[in-house]
């Protein structure tokens, strides 16, 4: 019985995966390239990029009509930030993406955007 429970779940977890690339792929051709409007400057050099709120209002509704969703997670050990990525598919399956950085403690924020 516990083999036939296996190939069950196995089964479910490869119709997933499938489900998920195949919705994933879709639902990419459908997203337009997003305008950077944001200005963001570091020194004396200047550079623009998506908005954040900008990508969520674009991409939301078309991630959304497809079944996926994302969300970030945080996690802070004082030394430095990592920030991920997951997206899921209403089958069950989902990914991650992560990235890390030093922690910022210079400048003048406030002390919750202060990583301790």
């Amino acid at each position: 019985m516990s083999q036939l429970i296996g190939l069950h779940e196995r089964s479910r977890a490869e119709h997933a995966r499938r489900a998920f690339e195949a919705t994933l792929t879709t639902a990419k051709a459908e997203l337009p390239v997003i305008a950077k409007s944001q200005i963001a400057s570091i020194g004396a050099k200047h550079y623009r990029h998506e908005g954040l709120a900008e990508i969520a209002r674009t991409t939301g509704p078309i991630l959304a009509r497809h079944g996926l969703a994302y969300r970030f997670r945080l996690n802070s050990d004082g030394e430095g930030v990592t920030i991920t990525c997951v997206i899921s598919h209403r089958d069950g399956q989902s990914e991650h993406n992560s990235l890390s950085a030093g922690a910022d403690h210079g400048g003048e924020k406030n002390a919750i955007l202060k990583i301790p």
